[in-house]
């Protein structure tokens, strides 16, 4: 039997991932910001053809859903407000499960 221990700590470092980035940076119409200053468009699709993908606007949408702005976030991607908090449930449920083991 083969132990799934990597997978879970794969999930559990992109989950943080997600939940850090999403509270440190600060979403905006036009991106996000971290310190003030404006990240770059990543998108491929965006920024060689000025034409949106289907992922653009995720981001921006966990981003204002860690702030608590969910009709923004619903507004910019309608799976960000899920991916946020499935992200920080998987993130509960892996320390609820290193607080029962170090018991």
């Amino acid at each position: 039997m083969t132990s799934s221990k990597p997978v879970n700590s794969a999930i559990t470092i992109v989950c943080s991932i997600i939940v850090f980035f999403g509270i440190i940076l600060e979403p905006r119409l036009d991106g996000v910001h971290l310190f003030g200053f404006r990240i770059p468009d990543v998108c491929s699709s965006k920024v060689l053809f000025d034409l949106e993908c289907f992922g653009c606007g995720l981001t921006r949408s966990v981003c204002f859903t860690a702030h608590g702005e969910f009709v923004q976030a619903w507004q910019m991607h309608i799976l960000g407000i899920p991916i946020f908090f499935l992200c920080l449930l998987g993130l509960l449920q892996q320390g609820y499960r290193y607080w029962r083991m170090r018991k």
